[in-house]
């Protein structure tokens, strides 16, 4: 991977050429002796990427911290809107708003769906692991800061997690004298709504106070359904959170947070793509873009989906969290206690996104974990040292129905029951196998204990002149599968940071981890179209034995992580890093494979061997900042999702990614300042792989969600003061390169308009295929601010560029699926501040 070398050898000579350059301006200024300036100079920004507050510069660490004003001016409302403000970063999900998957340096969930699923990007709000992925979206309003640590974060962190870390601050009461708040009122296209405001009351000056903070977001849907003359893809949230702080003394410090939160809208639909000529899935049924079914010749445009399914989605959490702080000399010890409960309903999805019945699931999981978080920290003038144990546990109850092929029933008996599923265990009896009738010979749909949707399609004739005489048609797959995980973590962590000279620091942090993974109370059933219970798969009987004991599995691991860091001070406005950092994520089960136990295997931990330089400098008296580092990542067992037939399997990938930052900064006047970021990204898995002898080969593509380019160009601008305020104009230039949704690269060539593989595996849509393509986003606000009061106007997606944010294969349709980014959004907004 010649790219890993390249990008290695520039992040170096770009910090041999700062460091040399920096010491040149260093000694021209102190021959000069020049007097300080008294223009304005970049912000000191504080950050707590080592347990303790540090000015950004300083930490050797790959770090981007953007402030509660500034997302506030750069309209960062929600967690899809961060994807274009730090470089490498990437946010997508399955189902619209709902379930955001973040992905840093091209590691994330892959194309896995479940909410049971943990991240490998860890999020934390007021440093309490957020372990239900449904839910990290739901706390962002009345913010302090973001902070977004990019690489392994297998020392200091709550959980171990293997692409870094999002932590979330949101604003405590100061404990001032008297009363304070705001209240910001906004409307905008869409029919949309907000509202958002806090109040602050001090009851003891500098000893005890509280916050109130609450949130209130409608907006009406953007995609369009004819067949229900429906809009869909609305938001209905609000939130509400209690915050207290206690400081009875100068040493002792307490706070206490409670929150409720939640969304309950039509969410947004799933953009069918079909494999077959004019976009059709295997049926011929037509999928975006196809001509309607009425014949008037009119293509659906881009806002437009036929389904016939509702899509209601619906988040909520609720938690509280104590944080209490005591300092005596140089020690200070910290406990972080954080309870939160959650659930995600999905009621229904449809999957096909057309007018048949053809694949929809109900989705409902239900959350509660518990974290305790107790750390020592002994800070002196050169050496700094970290201590603690973590202890964490989740457990995450799911109830899934899938309903398949509802289109086979139309037109039989209410009690037959035939459905296209079966187990692996030849000692069980079948089900879904065709008899022979002397036409044809005996067909197991389920050799491999999966439904291979293509066989079943050309047995019966719908795609050659195969059927069996006689033999029972086959119904729909209609099931309800439960199951619960549950996942204990226990850690003991250090970390020691040492001023080996002035210039010269070392840090060594080691932390040992006991993760256990327990599958519990699982069972299946499967009905028939009068909704009655005829068989269970898991455990499996036929006809259907409720008396049988649910199934259980278990598994631990354990794992050694942890970095090594040098630094050292080029001057005194620059720093040179080098690291080696070990991540970690915890091993899970196949959770969401229904038709047979031998499907819920459990995947083994993912592990990286990260290796990182990096430079961090200022320039021209502190008004240009440029930071920029290079890493290489050996990844072993990444976990992603393989959808086979109608069964999804999680398996395990080996790979290797390399990439360069580039964070800039500068005030080129008074009035102006200028952000911009470059990511880059070459990821490759190791030569040679398939999940199963057939599938798809995997060795040489791209990881999932690794866009081989981020950039982003901002401006602010204070354009002018007006009768006691001022005018402040943002603008956001924001650029996705092509990724891949899935590990599969181009599937072979086997795709509309591909040269195929013979041993390609299956089928794929050509915009799965070739790759999700590059896209910019434009973001502008302009303010007006008083002391009191201020104005704005915003816009989002300027441009109303169509694009995609998430895809998956759907084989045994015949088709696969897609989730449309945001169309253009545009609003104005009231503040009013009062004290």
């Amino acid at each position: 991977m010649n790219k890993k070398r390249n990008y290695l050898s520039l992040a170096v000579q770009i910090a041999i050429l700062g460091a040399s350059t920096q010491m040149v301006y260093a000694q021209a200024d102190e021959s000069a002796e020049v007097e300080a300036s008294s223009a304005p100079v970049i912000e000191v920004i504080e950050v707590t990427a080592t347990k303790r507050p540090q000015n950004l510069q300083d930490v050797p660490i790959t770090v981007t911290a953007i402030s509660g004003s500034e997302l506030k001016a750069r309209n960062i409302s929600e967690t899809s809107d961060l994807m274009g403000s730090v470089p490498n970063l990437q946010v997508t999900s399955a189902y619209s708003k709902t379930q955001p998957n973040f992905s840093i340096r091209g590691i994330s969930v892959a194309n896995e769906f479940s909410a049971s699923t943990a991240s490998p990007v860890g999020v934390y709000v007021d440093e309490v692991f957020q372990t239900f992925r449904a839910a990290h979206g739901q706390q962002l309003f009345d913010l302090a800061q973001i902070e977004v640590l990019r690489g392994p974060q297998g020392t200091l962190f709550g959980r171990n997690t293997t692409g870094g870390a999002i932590t979330i601050a949101t604003v405590k009461p100061s404990l001032d004298d008297g009363n304070k708040g705001f209240i910001t009122v906004g409307a905008g296209n869409f029919g949309s709504q907000a509202f958002t405001g806090a109040f602050e009351h001090t009851l003891i000056p500098s000893e005890l106070g509280f916050r109130i903070a609450a949130t209130k977001q409608k907006m009406d849907g953007y995609t369009f359904n004819p067949v229900d003359n429906q809009y869909y893809g609305e938001t209905d949230s609000q939130a509400l959170r209690f915050s207290v702080k206690w400081a009875p003394s100068e040493d002792l410090e307490i706070d206490f947070k409670a929150y409720t939160a939640e969304n309950d809208g039509l969410g947004d639909l799933a953009y069918g793509v079909g494999y077959f000529p004019g976009q059709a899935n295997v049926l011929g049924a037509p999928t975006r873009n196809s001509l309607l079914p009425d014949g008037n010749g009119r293509r659906l445009n881009e806002d437009e989906i036929e389904s016939n399914e509702a899509n209601r989605y619906g988040t909520s959490s609720d938690g509280m969290s104590l944080t209490a702080s005591y300092t005596w000399d140089d020690f200070t010890l910290t406990s972080i206690t954080g309870f939160d409960k959650a659930d995600f309903t999905l009621n229904p999805y449809d999957c096909d996104g057309t007018v048949l019945d053809l694949c929809a699931i109900r989705y409902f999981s239900e959350s509660e974990s518990f974290n305790q978080d107790l750390r020592l920290t002994y800070v002196t003038d050169r050496l700094s040292v970290v201590a603690g144990v973590y202890f964490g546990t989740e457990e995450v109850f799911t109830e899934n129905e899938p309903d398949f092929f509802g289109l086979l029933d139309a037109q039989l008996p209410a009690d037959l029951f035939n459905p296209v599923v079966g187990v692996i265990d030849p000692s069980n009896p079948a089900l879904g196998v065709i008899p022979s009738d002397g036409n044809c010979s005996p067909l197991n749909l389920n050799a491999n204990g999966f439904l291979d949707a293509r066989t079943f399609f050309e047995f019966v004739g719908l795609t050659s002149g195969c059927a069996a005489a006689g033999a029972p048609p086959f119904t729909s797959i209609l099931a309800n599968q439960q199951f619960t995980i549950e996942r204990p973590s226990q850690a003991i962590y250090g970390e020691i940071s040492y001023d080996v000279t002035n210039e010269f620091n070392v840090t060594v942090g080691l932390r040992y981890t006991r993760d256990d993974v327990e599958f519990n109370d699982a069972r299946t059933v499967l009905f028939d179209e009068a909704g009655n219970i005829r068989a269970t798969t898991i455990p499996y009987s036929f006809p259907a034995d409720l008396s049988l004991a649910r199934i259980s599995q278990s598994e631990e691991s354990d794992e050694f992580t942890g970095r090594v860091i040098t630094s050292y001070d080029v001057s005194d406005s620059s720093m040179a890093f080098f690291s080696y950092s070990r991540g970690y994520r915890a091993g899970t089960f196949n959770g969401l494979a229904y038709q047979d136990i031998n499907q819920v295997f459990f995947i083994e931990p993912e592990t990286i061997d990260a290796y990182e330089v990096g430079y961090k400098s200022r320039w021209l008296e502190n008004r240009l900042q440029i930071n920029a580092a290079a890493f290489m990542y050996d990844y072993n067992n990444q976990q992603v999702a393989e959808i086979v037939g109608t069964t999804s399997f999680l398996r395990a990938a080996d790979g290797e990614l390399s990439g360069l930052e580039i964070e800039l900064t500068a005030l080129p006047t008074d009035s102006i300042r200028i952000r911009s970021s470059l990511g880059l990204i070459d990821s490759e898995y190791d030569e040679g792989q398939r999940f199963t002898p057939n599938g798809v080969l995997v060795g040489g593509n791209s990881f999932p969600n690794a866009p081989d380019v981020t950039f982003n160009f901002g401006v602010d601008w204070n354009i002018m003061e007006i009768r006691g305020g001022f005018v402040d104009l943002t603008l956001d230039a924001q650029y996705m390169g092509e990724y891949n949704f899935d590990p599969f690269g181009n599937y072979g060539g086997n795709y509309p308009g591909g040269s195929a593989d013979a041993g390609s595996g299956f089928l794929a849509s050509r915009e799965l295929a070739e790759g999700n393509p590059a896209y910019w986003l434009l973001n502008s606000r302009v303010t007006y601010t008083t002391e009191n009061y201020s104005v704005a106007i915003w816009a989002k997606n300027i441009a109303d560029e169509f694009y995609y944010t998430y895809g998956l294969n759907l084989n045994a349709f015949g088709q696969d699926y897609l989730t449309r980014g945001l169309p253009r959004t545009f609003g104005i907004e009231f503040t009013y501040n009062f004290e």
